[in-house]
């Protein structure tokens, strides 16, 4: 069972592709670790200039002792139960560093038998974006960061110039 709630509109500049890794690897964990018919969402909101995705699980909940490690290089957790559910350790890790890349950020809530909550939050505004972060580890990253958008299908490649950019009847802005 899951749930999806995302807004009519919300205007955005992303890489897709890593974007798609992120919301991909969260759902995925989310599922994996929510059994017996409970319940997984996906929630989209705009705060602040911001985009907030939130993916919350009813499932079996990580450790406390565990939550600081979780965004760790192949880190495990030592819970027999989620040892069941075998991983790498290296999907939140990606995680983490694409949103970051992006100029966003990632934090875990979490109860023990009761779910998790995973909140991204990355910048809405072109121009307040580490174009210079995404340059600087682009050798690490498996895809540039894109030199151009689309918006209400016109095709943008100045993005420190445009004008349109800064509109906000926006229908449409794609990587």
């Amino acid at each position: 069972h899951y749930t999806i709630q995302v807004p009519d509109s919300l205007n955005a500049w992303f890489n897709q592709d890593q974007i798609d890794k992120v919301i991909t690897n969260l759902l995925s964990n989310a599922f994996k670790f929510t059994t017996g018919g409970k319940g997984v969402s996906i929630e989209l909101t705009k705060q602040n200039e911001q985009a907030v995705i939130k993916v919350s699980d009813s499932g079996m909940g990580i450790p406390e002792e565990d939550l600081p490690f979780i965004f760790d290089r192949f880190y495990q957790s030592s819970n027999s139960k989620s040892r069941l559910q075998h991983g790498t350790g290296i999907g939140l890790a990606l995680v983490k560093y694409i949103v970051e890349l992006h100029g966003g950020t990632i934090k875990a809530e979490s109860e023990l038998g009761k779910g998790t909550v995973f909140t991204v939050i990355l910048p809405l505004n072109v121009h307040t974006l580490p174009h210079a972060k995404v340059e600087e580890n682009q050798n690490h990253v498996p895809s540039k960061a894109p030199q151009s958008i689309v918006v209400d299908g016109k095709e943008i490649t100045d993005l420190e110039n445009s004008s349109a950019l800064d509109e906000k009847d926006h229908t449409t802005v794609l990587i």
